[in-house]
């Protein structure tokens, strides 16, 4: 039984559609968590600055679209 563990910290099941690709709102979530990483990382460094929103959106974008190309373009269709 495949189950996803969501912030509330209860298992729910997984959700993925009949060709077992992963939901928009799945991809949204984890792209958000390392856009919050890699902002987290540079706020270290000193006061916030354009740059820093600059990277955390940069690593929220790159991070969304490699998701969305891996989940709905380059998977092959699992032939049964």
């Amino acid at each position: 039984m495949n189950e996803i563990l969501n912030l509330s910290g209860r298992a729910e099941a997984a959700t993925a559609d009949d060709t077992g690709r992963k939901q928009w709102k799945h991809m949204l979530i984890d792209s958000a968590i390392i856009g919050g990483i890699s902002f987290f990382t540079e706020a270290i460094s000193g006061p916030p600055s354009w740059m820093m929103i600059y990277k955390a959106i940069t690593a929220f974008g790159l991070a969304f679209f490699i998701q969305f190309a891996v989940e709905r373009g380059l998977k092959r269709p699992q032939v049964n």
